[in-house]
């Protein structure tokens, strides 16, 4: 791609612009690769899983632009989308075995009851323990999710000319909003402060 301009861009895979990226919204799963003329990345709010390398970022007019790197801000959205599965779920399960408490001694008996009584009971019960069997596979997702977020960021923001005052660049857990000119210089997450 030659420049995205006020575009909204969502890639699962890598991303090459050869000349700027101006008041976008990007979501890369991959690296953003900047060109090596221009290279500039110009407001708006930009995610790189993986990484960010260009030449230039925000402008000498200070506009704002926000860069996000690593993966941290897509693992949380997916732990609070997993939290409202799990609240609907908590809510199900609660509001069946409040269902079974009031026909408990029919629970207790199901081997006395006739075929035909049962067969609506034991529906119930197998509804209980698929319940039971969601909720496990999602503590799980949570707790992998959970070990996935406090890890250790990896990707960077790579620029080889200058980053303008403010631009706000958060890599993993940590956060800079850049006060003054930078020139060539690698951001990397500080994981040490983290702890």
């Amino acid at each position: 791609t030659s420049f995205i301009e006020s575009g909204i861009v969502e890639s699962h895979g890598n991303i090459k612009v050869n000349t700027s990226i101006v008041n976008s919204n990007i979501i890369c799963h991959g690296v953003i690769t900047m060109g090596n003329k221009k290279g500039q990345i110009v407001g708006g709010d930009v995610l790189a899983a993986r990484g960010i390398k260009c030449r230039e970022v925000g402008s000498k007019f200070g506009v704002n632009t926000i860069l996000t790197i690593g993966d941290k801000s897509l693992v949380r959205a997916k732990l609070e989308d997993l939290e409202s599965e799990l609240q609907k779920l908590v809510i199900e399960y609660q509001q069946l075995l409040s269902g079974m408490q009031q026909h408990e001694r029919l629970f207790l008996n199901l081997n006395l009851l006739p075929e035909n009584k049962k067969k609506p009971l034991l529906a119930i019960l197998r509804k209980k323990e698929e319940l039971t069997s969601q909720q496990n596979v999602l503590e799980d997702r949570k707790g992998k999710l959970t070990i996935l977020l406090n890890m250790r960021c990896f990707s960077e923001l790579r620029v080889t000319k200058s980053c303008h005052p403010n631009v706000v660049i958060t890599i993993g857990h940590s956060h800079l909003h850049v006060k003054e000119e930078y020139g060539n210089r690698i951001f990397r997450e500080d994981y040490e402060t983290k702890k």
